[in-house]
Order: structure tokens, then sequence, then C-alpha cells
């Protein structure tokens, strides 16, 4: 019987959480977090270690120097390298396949053994399209949401997981393919002006950002199996990317995963204790069970789940005319500074004050004070993004 999950078109920007219970991990304990899963895509997966910290640090502990590895039911096994502090990656490329269970062993610089209970993938969903709708938020801001659709045929396709990455083009709105070089920063001062070297360097930059919640939806408790409308991000037309002059065009890909009940249950109670830049480092609490354990000593605490999921994903390009009509707002600090090369006693050189102060060339003209200049970010669009397109882009 097919599932479908239906969403209203309105955004609710604040999420009821039931209490729960959190036992603090103050006491010299320093457990274990695991954050693994391997997918049905043919990659190096990699997988992260790290230790819990206290309630009052600042600080964010990895575990290195462990040994990781994945074995399959048929005893093939995948080693995993170290290429950072706390961070693995799979020696060789492979995917997760359907009907196969695999479990995860990690070996800590301790001696430590912890494995994880046998999983597969469960079932497979295929994202259909990602729409953009206008709407309102549960605080009556007016804006687009970004919305997913996705379907199955597979009865036990019950349980997503959606992370997304976002990335826009940003063109600075005072941009000049000149640039002024100072000759003599004492009097008599000199300067010349001259095109850029490379003249797009600075012209077209992008901005990438990651999702840092969890987002899940279930069907099981729906008629019909599909997920319909899935409110994944909210993007406000007074927002930094809508209201922004420097954006021209955004894209945003999905990846959507469709794990088991238990993989489901343990972020979702994840989610309503975490507070997520990285939701493993705030974790708290003795009392979250994943698939994990000690070898040697069953009940010490390692915190993590171990999860084979298949993926779906897509990407998508929206022009800024197809997200919003509204007119860009012009940045209030991109003001033109007028100056001059010499004061008036020939002593100081305003021009050269204000480069040495971050502003930057714009135009030249005939005025008394004929050096228009502008700050950085007005006109540099490194200010704020990397100017290396990425491979993905399309113009």
């Amino acid at each position: 019987m097919k599932k479908t999950c239906y969403y209203f078109l309105f955004f609710i920007a604040i999420s009821c959480i039931e209490p729960i219970e959190i036992k603090s991990t103050t006491q010299n304990k320093e457990l274990l977090v695991i954050e693994a899963i391997i997918t049905s895509e043919f990659k190096k997966h990699e997988i992260k270690l790290s230790r819990t910290i206290p309630i009052d640090s600042l600080s964010y502990k990895l575990e290195g120097g462990a040994l990781v590895k994945i074995i399959d039911e048929f005893k093939n096994t995948y080693n995993f390298e170290e290429i950072s502090t706390g961070k693995y990656r799979s020696k060789t490329d492979f995917s997760a396949l359907k009907n196969t269970e695999y479990t995860l062993e990690v070996e800590t610089s301790d001696g430590e053994v912890y494995s994880s209970r046998a999983e597969k993938i469960t079932a497979e969903s295929k994202i259909e399209n990602i729409t953009s709708i206008p709407t309102q938020s549960f605080f009556d801001e007016e804006g687009v949401m970004i919305s997913v659709n996705s379907s199955t045929i597979d009865d036990n396709a019950n349980y997503y997981r959606f992370e997304y990455n976002e990335t826009y083009n940003i063109l600075p709105p005072l941009w000049s393919k000149d640039t002024i070089i100072v000759t003599s920063d004492t009097p008599p001062f000199g300067i010349k002006i001259e095109t850029k070297k490379n003249i797009n360097r600075d012209k077209v930059c992008y901005k990438t950002k990651y999702s840092d919640k969890i987002f899940q939806t279930e069907t099981k408790s729906l008629v019909e199996n599909n997920v319909v409308n899935y409110p994944l991000r909210f993007l406000s037309y007074s927002g930094l990317i809508l209201s922004s002059r420097y954006m021209h065009r955004y894209t945003i890909i999905v990846k959507q995963y469709v794990e088991s009940f238990e993989a489901y249950n343990y972020y979702n109670i994840l989610n309503k204790f975490s507070d997520i830049n990285n939701v493993f480092s705030q974790i708290q609490t003795g009392n979250l069970t994943g698939n994990i354990q000690s070898k040697k000593k069953p009940d010490k605490s390692v915190i993590g789940y171990f999860s084979v999921a298949s993926v779906s994903e897509k990407r998508v390009f929206f022009n800024r005319n197809e997200l919003t009509s509204l007119q860009p707002t012009f940045d209030e600090n991109c003001k033109i500074l007028k100056t001059s090369l010499a004061s008036g006693d020939k002593k100081e050189s305003p021009l050269i004050r204000a480069l040495n102060n971050g502003y930057i060339f714009f135009a030249k003209t005939d005025d008394e004070n004929p050096y228009y200049l502008t700050k950085r970010i007005c006109g540099d669009c490194t200010a704020q993004g990397t100017n290396v397109k990425p491979v993905f882009w399309i113009d």
C-alpha cells in the first residue's frame, strides 16, 4: 500500500520539544562519539570519531589513532585510513548493497574495541523534484519555501532524513576592472591606475553553506508512502540571500536518506536535546542508545549510530527572478567615498589613507575630489566568497 506525506504551505520556524532527562558527563567522562554512515553511493565513505566534552568546555576533542573498518556478511573488509585527526576515509570506493549486512568495528588507541550491530539498507526512494513556493513563516515572515517531493514503490520506505548544501553567486555592485597602484606614499604622493592583471579574479564569486540541522519525516503513519512538499529550506525575502544585491543565481542540492526505524529514532532523540553546530559535540547525556558497544565491556557507554542507508540526490538551480520579484536592497555600507590624492597642504594623502583603511578603487572623474573609492566588500567578491567556480555550477 502506498503512503503519501503531505505538508501545508506554511513554515513553522519553531518546534515543540518534549523534556528529556539529561545525564551529565562532566564527571571526568569522555565518551567515544562515532558518526558513521555508509550509503548506496559508490564512493570513499567517511567516519568521524570524537569524545564528549564538559558542558562548560569550548573545545571539541577529536579521536585520532584509531583503526576503523567495515565488514560485510560475506567477510569482505573495507579498511579506513585517518586523513585528519578524528576523520577516517575508506581506502577504496564501495557502495552498500541491498540485502547485504554490514558491521562497523573501531579499535581506539587505548586498545578498546567497539562493534556495531549488523545493519543493511531497508528500502529505496527517489527524489522526483524540488520546488520553490512563495509562503509565509510562523512569524508572518514572507519568503520562499524550498520543498522536496519523492516517490517509491517500496512499502518499507517509511523513514527519511534530509541534508542540503546551497550555493549562490556573488556579483559585487561596485566592481571595477581597474585598480590603484601606489608608487609613492610620501610627498610628493604618486599613484597609477591600471587594468587588473586578472580582470575576473574578484568579479564573480561563490558562497556555499551546509545544512546544520537534522531534517526528518516519516510516512509509516500515513496512507501512502510518497513524500510530498516536505518543507526543507525557507528563504526569507528579508534574509541575507534574497535581499542581497550581490546574489543573482542560487542552487541547492538535496540528499535524501531512507533509514531504518532505529536510525530514525536515534536521530530524532538526538535532535531534541542537541544544539547543533555539530550535533555530536554538544551531547551531555548517557541515555542516548545507539547500536554500537564495547566488545570487552558491553556496559561501557558509547555514543553513536552506525547507519546503512539508500540515498537519492538532486540539484536544482534558480535565477533570482524565479525566487523573488523584489528588487535587491543596496547595501547601505556600499557608499562611494570621494577623495583626492593630496590634502591642501600636500602633506597628507586622503586617498592613500583610505586605501590603507580597506577601501578599493571604483572610478575616476574630473571632480575636485576625482577618486571614487568603495569598501572592499562592495567591489571585491572575494571578501564574501571564493572565486573558484564550483564544478557543478551552471550559468
